[in-house]
């Protein structure tokens, strides 16, 4: 975990250790035995470092994407929402206020 760390140059949580480990573990065995390399214990904390970081952004971007949406969502509600507090004049000329 330490080594992972100083490759973000930053903590990793627990959480976060324990959710990137087994990806990260199953890409070097992947790597190992595409290639035939041998790579151990830093290279599986340069693949922690990197599994950490694609979380990290990843959530980032399901919340900005969100946030999005939401308002969205917010800008139409009041689009309708203006769109029925309109005037409308009859054909005598008599203004009459949709609510």
């Amino acid at each position: 975990k330490e080594k992972a760390e100083s490759h973000l140059g930053e903590p990793i949580s627990e959480e976060e250790y324990q959710s990137a480990l087994p990806l990260a573990v199953n890409k070097l065995f992947r790597i190992n035995d595409r290639y035939g390399t041998d790579h151990g214990e830093d290279y599986l904390a340069m693949l922690i470092y990197e599994q950490v970081l694609f979380t990290r952004f990843s959530n980032f971007c399901n919340a900005n994407y969100r946030v999005m949406q939401a308002e969205k969502k917010t800008n139409a509600l009041q689009r309708e929402a203006s769109a029925h507090l309109t005037n409308n004049y009859t054909p005598r000329g008599i203004i009459c206020q949709e609510v």
